[in-house]
């Protein structure tokens, strides 16, 4: 219970949809990630930095 309580106070969880078929590579490519949250943070970071975000 206080597991819970503790990760919906400090996590968010985000869903996304893909197309099976139009974006197949993508799905493919994202199952062989060992750590998907891993990597698509690091993808979000490295094009924010490009961008000159800097992370809080």
């Amino acid at each position: 219970m206080a597991d819970e309580k503790w990760r919906n106070e400090h996590t968010t969880r985000l869903h996304i949809r893909l197309m099976n078929e139009s974006d197949k590579d993508v799905i493919e490519w994202l199952f062989q990630q060992p750590n998907k949250t891993d990597y698509i943070r690091g993808l979000i970071r490295k094009d924010m930095e490009s961008k000159g975000l800097k992370r809080k």
